[in-house]
């Protein structure tokens, strides 16, 4: 029986940080063309955020779903709780955000009305990915640290 692998190969990874590190450079771009220059107008702005958008679920897609160079069953230890840690981190901010713009919109409590717009983010499947990726990296990178010290 043959094992069915639903990762990327691992070359997508560097593609995924590559266009992990151009996001900045893509908001950056978009402001300066919008607003800076002036260039472009305002009415267009949303393909500058689509632009983001995209380069941002790309590379998160890229980095969480390819491969280690060696990918073994620790690894898919690590991935599956990895997950679990994002499922659960995703919900609860999820639940309390939700929670918080109620309450303060039933309240109608000034304060926090500027952090309206934001409690969306944490019901977002890029928000989740990255998330997914850091508490990957960490332990992996926990990991690492500590097997190196043991040889």
């Amino acid at each position: 029986m043959t094992k069915t692998s639903y990762l990327l190969p691992h070359s997508f990874q560097r593609i995924g940080w590559a266009l992990l590190i151009a996001c900045p450079f893509v908001f950056a771009l978009q402001l300066w063309l919008f607003n800076g220059l002036e260039l472009i107008p305002q009415k267009y702005s949303q393909f500058g955020t689509l632009a983001l958008y995209v380069t941002a679920a790309l590379s998160a897609l890229f980095v969480g779903l390819s491969e280690e160079k060696q990918e073994d069953e620790f690894i898919q230890t690590l991935r599956l709780r990895s997950i679990a840690n994002t499922a659960w981190i995703c919900f609860v901010l999820a639940i309390v955000s939700a929670l918080i713009v109620d309450i303060s919109t039933a309240f109608r409590t000034k304060g926090i009305f500027s952090l309206l717009s934001y409690h969306r983010l944490f019901d977002s499947v890029i928000f989740a990915f990255f998330v997914y990726i850091i508490l990957f990296r960490f332990r992996l990178y926990k990991y690492r640290k500590e097997a190196g010290h043991e040889e």
